[in-house]
């Protein structure tokens, strides 16, 4: 296994640890929450595409969103934001991607669970993203996807 993923893998076993001393049952007692950027994306992303099919998933995503805490693009979120970008370790147009990692980073977010695997959930940026935000006085919160934290600890291949 690549190192960087052998580091992933274990980050999300920590992360997966974390969850179980949380709470009990399926369904641990943690905080979830949101972005109003999030919210807002999904909502564009609605209006614009005009897909009809995915209607019945829309309308799960908005009822799983309801009710979360909506995180706030403070002024410190933007700054680190602006600072993940004119880093280079993502492209200009993913200032959605860096607010979002920045939000989580501010917000002291234990965990950042995502899908987008190009510019989030990158194991090829990850350190250098961990780095940048020590740097700028955040911790980077262990970042995976919903299947990775999913995973069972005895079913991995390492």
């Amino acid at each position: 296994m690549r190192p960087l993923l052998a580091n992933r893998n274990s980050r999300c076993r920590s992360a997966r640890r974390l969850l179980k001393t949380r709470g009990t049952g399926r369904r641990p007692n943690i905080g979830r929450c949101t972005s109003c950027i999030e919210l807002e994306g999904f909502l564009n992303r609605r209006a614009s595409t005009g897909i009809h099919c995915e209607k019945p998933m829309a309308k799960r995503r908005l009822e799983t969103m309801h009710g979360l805490p909506l995180l706030q693009a403070i002024d410190e979120v933007k700054e680190f934001a602006g600072k993940i970008l004119a880093s280079g370790l993502l492209p200009a147009t993913a200032d959605r991607d860096a607010t979002h990692i920045a939000l989580a980073s501010a917000y002291e977010m234990d965990i950042l669970l995502t899908w987008n695997y190009r510019h989030i959930a990158n194991a090829t940026i990850e350190q250098r993203l961990r780095n940048l935000a020590t740097a700028a006085g955040f911790t980077l919160p262990v970042i995976c996807t919903p299947e990775e934290l999913m995973e069972n600890d005895n079913e991995q291949s390492d």
